[in-house]
């Protein structure tokens, strides 16, 4: 018994050892000018640059080594203007050379990904160390008392531009090269400072979703990657509000109301067949919107299911909409509140669902109980307020 223990113990070490060995990353540097400085490795934490790690350099060289299961946003530092950002992923080994007296220009080996982050920092470099030539030429320039300012200035802000519309342009082609690795997360965050960014949210929308796209499933464990990805669910949010907002005051000066004919909708069920709601005509329909996704919906379903038993060979048939954007989820929603009886269509568009602007629905459940002709005789009913109108209506033949 204790040999067997004794070998599954070995063979647990191994395993261990072995797991490590898969996520070891390290950071082998060699640094010029050095006096022998501490250097400190530090990383995101709780979206603060902390410290990690640190040593001591010794005759120009230093080491970094631990064990991660993700990739690493990390930053080399000597003081608090000497520093420069790093990415590291698991089994990576950098080979750092750079500086002491400037971190911020270096040339790294190890994977592709490293290289490529070299790479956007020598170019950014290089733009940093033109536009330090371009500010001293223009200083100088507006020193002379004789000059036309105001000229000079306009001279200086149409050159400044064609800078940084050049470098722009440099990142725009890098990402699109790049698209599948996390150096565009490198790309996309350059910037000179706070009022001259080469990326803004409304011009390159379509590209920063294009790289979260391609890059979150990999990397949503990457401080980067989760960065973007959270800044573009909050973007998309308050543009959902914005537009919701903008169309209840539309609905305001045009609303749907009580009397009005019914629009026609024709959308596709869970099969793929198109049904139009005007093909219910000589029925009494109900038209309701709804979602899997949505509590108050799935309370309400209970009483469709009781009034649809009740009069479904009276003339009256349910139309539900479903504001859904995952097929899976609505097929399971229709499933487990026992709702297969009727039809269902959606364009599986969430809150852009066409049928759900056409009848300016603004939140779910809502419906609209039409009659025969096709006519709006009651809307956004409730439980017992729905079997009672539809008992009435039906109840009048």
């Amino acid at each position: 018994m204790k040999k067997i223990f004794y070998l599954l113990f070995i063979i647990f070490l191994n395993f261990s050892c072995n797991s490590d060995k898969k996520n070891l990353w390290e950071i082998q540097g060699e640094l010029t000018n050095s006096n022998d400085e501490t250097i400190f490795l530090k990383h995101l934490k709780n979206e603060k640059i902390v410290i990690f790690d640190s040593t001591k350099v010794t005759n120009g060289k230093f080491h970094f080594k631990d064990t991660s299961s993700k990739a690493k946003y990390l930053f080399l530092e000597i003081s608090q203007f000497n520093n420069t950002p790093l990415f590291l992923e698991p089994n990576n080994k950098l080979i750092f050379k750079s500086d002491a007296k400037n971190l911020k220009n270096y040339d790294a080996k190890g994977s592709k990904n490293i290289e490529l982050v070299c790479e956007l920092n020598s170019s950014f470099n290089e733009l940093l160390e033109k536009l330090d030539t371009f500010f001293a030429v223009y200083e100088n320039k507006l020193s002379v008392k004789e000059v036309d300012s105001a000229k000079t200035i306009k001279e200086f802000k149409d050159s400044l531009d064609v800078f940084i519309k050049k470098h722009q342009n440099y990142l725009i082609n890098f990402v699109e090269k790049n698209i599948n690795s996390p150096s565009s997360y490198f790309a996309l965050m350059q910037r000179i400072d706070e009022k001259i960014n080469f990326f803004s949210i409304n011009e390159h929308i379509d590209l920063l979703k294009k790289v979260d796209k391609s890059l979150y499933e990999k990397y949503k464990d990457f401080d980067l990657a989760k960065n973007l990805h959270n800044f573009l669910m909050r973007y998309e949010m308050m543009e959902e509000q914005k537009q919701a907002s903008q169309r209840a005051e539309e609905d305001k000066k045009n609303p749907i109301k009580i009397g009005d004919m019914a629009k026609d909708i024709s959308y596709k069920n869970p099969d793929g067949k198109e049904i139009s709601l005007f093909s219910l005509k000589g029925k009494y329909v109900l038209l309701d919107f709804w979602a899997s996704w949505c509590k108050p919906c799935r309370i309400e379903n209970p009483h469709l299911v009781k009034v649809y038993k009740k009069y479904k060979d009276k003339d009256f048939e349910i139309y539900q909409v479903s504001l859904d954007k995952d097929k899976k989820s609505w097929l399971q929603g229709i499933k487990d509140d026992n709702l297969g009886s009727w039809i269902h269509v959606s364009d599986l568009k969430y809150w852009s669902s066409e049928p759900a602007a056409k009848y300016k629905v603004r939140s779910i459940p809502s419906n609209f109980l039409l009659d025969k002709n096709g006519r709006i005789i009651a809307m956004n009913l409730r439980a017992e307020e729905l079997e009672k109108k539809i008992s009435e209506v039906l109840n009048k033949k």
